[in-house]
């Protein structure tokens, strides 16, 4: 019995040890420089430093660095293709106006929801472009 309890405790704590830092990894921020002004739902963002952090589920913090201005952000599992290793922020661009669309932190990837104004531009037929921003993963 002692032997099958310790077998046991060696066996999660071995687990624990192997996944905790990938557990760590993907609660991790993103940071990036965004060069240009984008819209995150309702909010419009300045040009510059941000950070991208998952905080619950799939909601994610997106706020400036030097804390001008942040928001929150309800997203949904991404079906698009991860690049493992490798941290992209994609945006739907309709002309000079550039929409946030996905968060990937190299190893998932979360989509948000199209914001009202996006919607209604669809409606008018504009054809987004895709723009991706590739950046390092932050470590602490």
């Amino acid at each position: 019995m002692k032997c099958s309890i310790l077998s046991k405790l060696v066996v999660t704590l071995g687990l624990s040890a192997a996944f905790g830092p990938i557990a760590l990894m993907a609660q991790g921020e993103i940071r990036t420089i965004i060069p240009f002004d984008f819209t995150v739902g309702t909010k419009s963002l300045a040009a510059g430093e941000y950070s991208f952090q998952q905080v619950k589920g799939n909601t994610f913090t997106i706020r400036s660095v030097h804390g001008h201005a942040g928001v929150l952000a309800e997203t949904m599992p991404s079906g698009e293709e991860v690049r493992a290793g490798m941290a992209v922020i994609t945006f739907r661009r309709y002309g000079d106006t550039y929409f946030l669309s996905q968060v990937s932190n190299g190893g998932r990837g979360w989509a948000l929801y199209q914001s009202q104004a996006e919607k209604q531009l669809l409606a008018k037929n504009a054809a987004p472009r895709r723009v991706a921003v590739a950046v390092a993963l932050a470590t602490k």
